[in-house]
């Protein structure tokens, strides 16, 4: 009995260990995943530099061109797989984990991640994580972490309704600018007119309780409407159906007359 047992250990032997000097690629015990790392930042502008690592993993530094995509593949041996880049802009650095958790790429995040790939954009104003928008099943880039210059030009706020105006107003960066009212009859509109550096827009910023403003159509239950100004354009706060949750959502870019 010994002897068939002697034979079929050899013959599993020479079976897993071709196995074994090829799991990094094909992953046989484990799933695969992918790290994107585009660079979005503006044309023209400084260099970006780039180190990504894990505890076995050090690819060094990388400077990619603008929207040159920097990407890895890995196995996620037990689930316990970190990878962190450190990224220097201009003036700015930051450091931070870009892969942490199989189910959201970072584990602050609360949108599931069902592509075993995860994907950020570097631009000028910060770091952005490719979602699941799971009500239509389509992706958005979510602003997941900033990178505001601190020395960037005033804001000049200007907001106002038929009956109320609060004058030119200068937000420091991070300053929450807010005002309460009550709308009588749902007949209220606010607008805002924004200046920044050599740009300048106008626009509602409410004119609907439902929706914020009326081309939206993600109901606000808080009565309470967010507004973030970013050098990329002008953000929403939106509420996700499925999960609670809430968004920024990208409303209206600076240089563009349409809505997004």
């Amino acid at each position: 009995m010994d002897l068939p047992f002697i034979n079929i250990f050899l013959l599993l032997l020479l079976f897993i260990t071709p196995f074994d000097l090829s799991l990094a690629q094909n992953c046989f015990l484990s799933e695969k995943y992918q790290i994107h790392v585009i660079n979005k930042l503006p044309f023209n502008s400084p260099q970006l530099k780039v180190h990504c690592a894990s505890k076995d993993d050090d690819f060094g530094d990388h400077y990619p061109a603008i929207n040159e995509d920097f990407n890895w593949s890995f196995c996620n041996f037990f689930d316990r797989t970190l990878f962190f880049c450190h990224f220097w802009w201009d003036s700015k650095d930051k450091s931070f984990d870009v892969f942490n958790d199989k189910n959201f790429c970072v584990k602050d995040q609360n949108v599931p991640n069902i592509l075993n790939s995860c994907t950020w954009e570097v631009r000028s104003d910060g770091f952005y994580l490719k979602q699941l928008n799971i009500t239509d099943g389509s992706y958005y880039m979510h602003h997941y972490l900033d990178l505001l210059p601190s020395n960037s030009p005033q804001l000049k706020v200007h907001c106002a309704s038929k009956d109320d105006d609060f004058e030119d107003y200068y937000p420091a960066i991070n300053e929450d600018f807010n005002w309460s009212f009550c709308n009588f009859f749902d007949r209220t509109l606010f607008f805002c007119h924004f200046w920044w550096d050599s740009k300048d827009k106008v626009f509602d910023v409410f004119n609907d309780k439902e929706f914020c403003v009326r081309d939206q159509n993600v109901p606000n239950f808080t009565r309470s409407c967010k507004w973030e100004v970013r050098s990329d354009g002008f953000y929403l706060e939106q509420h996700n159906i499925t999960d609670g949750s809430y968004y920024m959502h990208h409303y209206l870019d600076w240089s563009w007359d349409y809505y997004i």
